[in-house]
């Protein structure tokens, strides 16, 4: 049986960042591996030569649609293995038509993401940050930032019931938290219990939380979600964490 032929179209500046040697022999192993032969991610031109004999391409941020032009000239593709989270600038309908398989690293960057987060709760919550400047400024026990808060005794808002919303829950688990509260509007109430979490509108999610984490993504109607008027419902000394797009909020 042949060997599957995997065209890479992420640009070779990407490499050092995107693939270490496990990631290359894994490929090696099972597959001929095409090399897109650019610095920058592939354009539509440059994947349409590529992808002329390819089994299955490797996407990124900023590669080309793989559109009905694309795929008139990649009759074989059939599959698409996407190294971001959301592949919906990547893919069009001819994908489907197609029936391509598409998978994305979205659930393992998820939890990298999650981790993050939750790392940015418990220092923000001890005020880490602040009381380090506060040392470093003469300063010792006496201060505005002192005492420091605990997760255990927070309420946890989570805007958007995305890969990394949910690992945010789970992560959160073993804490104990006083609450976890989600506003998505295409979660149910059921499913967010499924989850460990309370289904609340926005403004009660800012009203209440001690702690809001955004996890939504970016589109029309996401763009500053966050404005003057939600900020203002929050309380005075609560934290709010944005590991997902800086256009979520209007600065």
């Amino acid at each position: 049986m042949p060997r599957p032929i995997i065209a890479i179209t992420i640009g070779k500046q990407n490499y050092a960042r995107m693939f270490n040697q496990r990631a290359w022999d894994a490929l090696a192993a099972f597959a001929d591996v095409l090399h897109h032969p650019g610095n920058d991610p592939a354009t539509k031109k440059e994947l349409i030569a590529i992808l002329a004999n390819a089994d299955a391409c490797i996407t990124s941020w900023d590669v080309a649609q793989i559109d009905a032009d694309v795929l008139d000239a990649a009759p074989r593709l059939r599959a698409l293995a996407h190294m971001g989270g959301s592949v919906k600038r990547f893919v069009s309908d001819a994908v489907w038509t197609r029936g391509m398989r598409v998978t994305t690293a979205g659930p393992a960057l998820a939890r990298d993401v999650a981790e993050t987060t939750l790392g940015l709760m418990i220092v923000g919550a001890k005020r880490i940050a602040q009381l380090g400047q506060h040392i470093r400024d003469g300063g010792w026990r006496e201060s505005k930032w002192f005492p420091s808060r605990e997760l255990h005794s927070s309420i946890v808002g989570i805007i958007g019931a995305s890969n990394v919303g949910r690992t945010v829950i789970e992560l959160l688990q073993p804490f104990n938290v006083k609450q976890i509260l989600i506003y998505d509007p295409f979660l149910s109430g059921a499913d967010a219990r499924a989850l460990g979490a309370i289904k609340v509108e926005l403004d009660d999610l800012l009203k209440q939380s001690a702690i809001v984490s955004l996890h939504a993504p970016d589109k029309p109607e996401t763009r500053r979600m966050i404005g003057a008027r939600q900020l203002a419902l929050m309380k005075d000394d609560a934290m709010i964490i944005n590991t997902a797009r800086g256009t979520l909020i209007d600065t």
